[in-house]
């Protein structure tokens, strides 16, 4: 008797557009079949990790990069991540729906009560144009009341909450 699988092959191939996949070939002759090979294909979209994601923050400098990092992340299969400005956890969540929990990066702050959209709008500004480092941006958030900001990158927009749950801004990502 024939054994039932015969051929079994993965290739791996990077899509921009896509994320990584994983492609399995199996060509397999039924037991107790005198006919021809059958070929099943299967793909496994790969899920990015938070290595992925690190090695990709690497990469920015300043907020003028920020742009290039969400094409990057989009490219690795992130949907949307959720920032939690106060202790800078974020949760990333997969275009199949798997969220993804980074634990919290720095000390908490103690964030206002009161949002102060002015304010913030100055202080996004000048992170946006390399004036300020990140810490000192999430610093200057908190402070004037941004709990939390979400990036939609299918929108290709970023959101920024008040501690009330307010939406405050809502930013249309330029591409880079």
């Amino acid at each position: 008797m024939a054994s039932s699988v015969l051929l079994f092959s993965a290739s791996l191939s990077r899509l921009s557009k896509f994320g990584l996949f994983l492609s399995c070939y199996t060509a397999f002759k039924p037991k107790y079949s005198n006919g021809p090979l059958l070929l099943t294909t299967h793909t496994f979209k790969y899920m990015f990790t938070l290595e992925d994601i690190k090695m990709a923050h690497s990469k920015v400098q300043s907020g003028a990069d920020f742009p290039r990092y969400i094409q990057d992340l989009k490219a690795l299969g992130v949907r949307q991540y959720t920032l939690f400005v106060e202790d800078g956890h974020v949760e990333y969540l997969s275009d199949e729906g798997v969220i993804l929990h980074k634990e919290a990066t720095y000390p908490p702050f103690t964030p206002s009560k009161t949002s102060d959209a002015p304010s913030f709008l100055k202080h996004l500004k000048d992170h946006q144009a390399g004036k300020t480092d990140y810490m000192t941006f999430c610093r200057d958030a908190v402070a004037t009341g941004i709990a939390k900001w979400i990036v939609d990158t299918e929108k290709m927009t970023c959101t920024y909450y008040d501690t009330h749950g307010l939406e405050l801004l809502v930013e249309t990502i330029p591409t880079p």
